[in-house]
């Protein structure tokens, strides 16, 4: 409120200033005073950018995936203290190793001493290596574990393999279904992130390249949030560039001069680098959206001056002198130009109600940004056209001429059809609703990296071959007055609901009490794969679980009993089918877990469904929700603003109808095309709808002044067409070509942020030059049609 409040002021004391000036007779004197307000200006902004660039300087990047996870909430709650009982599950490096001949004697000891390399890292805290698998062996005298590979007997390998792929707890587990490769499982320091996370990645990776392993696949928290932040590094360099490129292509075709090339760039330049200063400052740190930033700052401050830039000209064309013509500008376009802020800044605002930080962060910085565009368009600018000289390019009409030409033709077409452009606007608009109710909310892990990325490829690898990398985590806990989880009454229900996750909800590699007591029934019959099962017999059954109990403070138990029993962890992977799927699945299991409860007098049983990737879920599908609440929330607080400053219902309903409908056609596209609706995506609409509505407004805003002159509807409208028009085209295609720039992205996210806000703003100035005169000729003021 105080930025929105100071960016207006200080622009309005400017403009009063430089008014109260030019009215001095003495005509040397303001001149004098110009030059000096310009000289103060220009050596202001450029202390604040020179401190701003050292700190700008300094941004550090950061992808941290819990940042996705919903704040405040009960079920992130859960998981932190979920993760404090038994531990994370993603504090794992794995690494899958494709080799024909997997069960060969020098391939295997070769893993041997990749493995003894990998537990020398630093922070590696264990290794899970094929090689030191062990067998647990009880007899009625004693207890012990043989290997489970005899590296050192080649026949015997062929016998273990065989062993290993007729057995349930080793397939899929350690060694692929693919029967050539198998998984190292490194175990590293919890919450490991930042310059030792990469450290122990580049480790690795030389470990490997140093024993000629090429062809391995690896996966895991540290992994992913290190490829995006190289990714991330890569794209603000080449985001940066492309806007570069473009902006000048487009200025030089607007303004074909390097003062309309190098004046405007500099403006822009200066913004970014005081919003991502301002960011350093408040210490936040580059994220996978606010990589975005420059790119949009780019769009939104080029916008702005475009707009300064045209009315300037257009003055001077007219026969004003640099003084008249820089002030009117700043009289006319200013004022349409802060509500255009406001107004954008609004459709960011709306991010604040959102549970994923980095979506709320974006949100605030950009709205930041846009005023601090808006502050350097009104401060900068003028500064700049006070002290140069007269731009040649304001003797030169023949540019105008091609604008005026095209423009003057297509509003004859669209005062000749308005009818015909409004019925076939709703027409589209209802052909569209038939897509939106084809959208659905889903989304996956590994949605927003690209196909072509080797951390993709290795999910599908591990993902085909291991079971899954989704990782599944669910507790139990026992209802007071009833035995423990190593009771035989208990244990037929956790069984059950082993076997209902098993088999129905699809998780692989299941470790609970079932696992375990099939594990010592198979120890206790020489470790014979037929075995790995639970007994048939009831005496047989209470021994294994009384020797559980008596065992359940060794550390391979501590991670799955908790509380003497009462608490029970169940864990496993799940191939990542997406958050539709899961929600499918999770009401399925509620329905079993109620008639199971249902069969005996008393409820013995609760759960809890948690682990990253559920919380994950649940964000995806809370955002989705939410932003479509805070789009209408949005469209709504900017009708009032434009209504309040307007003092017209009917310019407010004018401006939003417009740049709505293109979000009805953008949402329709997603659905004919199946595009499902999720976090990275949902966010699009309501920066869509805020960049949009600016060139409405500069619109209507023009047109106002136009009939406050005298003039009659169809000659105001004619005269704001034909000169705010050129300025609504300009930035429109810079803003498009802006947006563009993103669909080079690596991220899926970025990609269709880029697309869909482009295709939006195509629809939104098409609906701009041809609905808005059509509705202003059927709706508007039609007592002085």
């Amino acid at each position: 409120q105080k930025l929105i409040l100071s960016s207006y002021c200080g622009t309005k004391m400017f403009i009063l200033y430089l008014s109260l000036s030019i009215s001095v007779p003495n005509r040397m004197e303001p001149k004098n005073k110009y030059k000096s307000l310009a000289y103060i200006t220009l050596t202001l902004i450029t202390s604040i950018t020179i401190f701003l660039a050292y700190r700008t300087s300094l941004l550090e990047f950061n992808y941290d995936f819990e940042d996705f996870f919903p704040k405040n909430d009960i079920d992130a709650n859960f998981y932190k203290e979920y993760r404090k009982t038994y531990g994370s599950e993603n504090d794992f490096l794995i690494i899958a190793i494709e080799k024909e001949g997997t069960f060969k004697h020098d391939f295997l000891t070769e893993i041997q001493d990749i493995t003894k390399e990998f537990k020398a890292l630093k922070n590696v805290t264990r290794v899970l290596s094929p090689t030191e698998l062990k067998q647990p062996i009880i007899t009625s005298f004693s207890f012990f574990e043989t290997p489970l590979l005899h590296l050192e007997d080649s026949e015997t390998l062929k016998t273990d393999s065989a062993i290993i792929y007729n057995s349930k707890e080793w397939k899929n587990t350690f060694f692929g279904e693919n029967r050539k490769s198998l998984v190292l499982l490194i175990e590293h320091t919890p919450q490991l992130r930042g310059e030792e996370a990469a450290q122990l990645i580049h480790q690795t990776n030389k470990i490997l390249e140093r024993h000629k392993i090429y062809k391995h696949y690896q996966s895991g928290r540290i992994l992913a949030e290190n490829v995006f932040i190289n990714k991330m590094q890569e794209e603000l360099s080449l985001f940066i560039s492309l806007s570069i490129v473009l902006l000048i292509f487009f200025l030089w075709i607007a303004y074909r001069s390097a003062w309309g090339i190098l004046v405007p760039l500099s403006a822009v330049l200066i913004s970014i680098i005081w919003t991502c200063g301002i960011m350093q400052l408040t210490g936040y740190k580059i994220d996978i959206l606010t990589v975005l930033l420059p790119s949009i700052l780019f769009i939104i401050t080029i916008s702005d001056i475009t707009h300064f830039l045209s009315k300037y000209l257009e003055e001077l064309r007219n026969g004003a002198n640099k003084e008249h013509a820089f002030l009117s500008a700043l009289k006319e376009v200013s004022i349409a130009t802060f509500i255009t802020a406001l107004t954008t800044a609004v459709g960011f605002i709306t991010f604040l109600n959102a549970q994923m930080q980095p979506i709320k962060f974006f949100g605030i910085y950009a709205a930041v940004g846009v005023f601090i565009s808006y502050i350097v368009a009104f401060t900068y600018m003028p500064a700049i056209v006070i002290l140069l000289p007269k731009p040649k390019i304001a003797s030169s009409h023949n540019n105008e001429h091609f604008w005026y030409k095209r423009l003057h033709r297509l509003l004859q077409w669209v005062f000749q059809n308005h009818k015909l452009i409004i019925w076939g606007s709703i027409a589209l608009c209802s052909l569209s609703i038939l897509g939106i109710l084809k959208i659905q909310i889903n989304s996956t892990i590994i949605d927003d990296i690209s196909d072509k990325d080797h951390l993709k490829k290795s999910l599908y690898y591990i993902e085909n071959n291991f079971g899954g990398v989704r990782p599944f985590e669910l507790e139990m806990n026992l209802e007071p007055n009833n035995p423990s989880f190593f009771s035989l009454e208990t244990f037929r229900k956790v069984q059950k609901i082993h076997e209902y996750l098993e088999q129905h909800y699809g998780v692989n590699n299941i470790i609970s009490p079932v696992s375990m007591v099939s594990l010592v029934h198979k120890a206790q019959n020489g470790g014979i794969n037929t075995f790995y099962s639970v007994p048939n017999s009831e005496i047989e059954l209470t021994q294994i679980l009384r020797r559980l109990q008596k065992e359940q403070n060794r550390k391979e138990l501590r991670a799955y009993f908790k509380n003497k029993g009462r608490k029970l962890r169940i864990s496993g992977r799940v191939r990542d089918e997406g958050s539709m799927i899961f929600d499918g699945k999770n009401k399925k299991f509620q329905t079993f877990m109620d008639s199971l409860n249902n069969s005996i007098p008393n409820p013995i049983l609760s759960y809890h469904i948690t682990g990253s990737a559920s919380l994950v879920d649940k964000n995806n599908l809370q955002i989705a929700n939410d932003m479509i609440l805070d789009l209408i929330i949005g469209v709504l607080t900017i009708g009032v603003i434009i209504g309040i400053l307007f003092k017209n219902v009917k310019m407010a309903i004018l401006a939003i109808i417009p740049n709505f409908a293109p979000l009805i056609l953008i949402a329709g596209i997603m659905g004919a095309c199946d595009m499902n609706l999720k976090a990275s995506n949902s966010i699009i609409f309501s920066i869509a709808f805020g960049i949009a509505i600016d060139d409405s407004i500069h619109f209507l805003s023009r047109l106002k002044e136009e009939l406050a002159k005298g003039k009659t509807l169809f000659f105001a409208i004619k005269t704001t067409y034909l000169s705010t028009g050129k300025a609504m085209l300009i930035t429109s295609l810079i803003v498009i070509s802006g947006f563009c720039t993103m669909i080079f992205s690596d991220f899926g996210g970025t990609f269709y942020m880029g697309l869909l806000v482009s295709l939006t703003l195509v629809f939104a100035i098409a609906f701009d030059f041809l609905l808005m005169p059509a509705l202003l000729i059927n709706f508007f003021n039609k007592k002085r049609k």
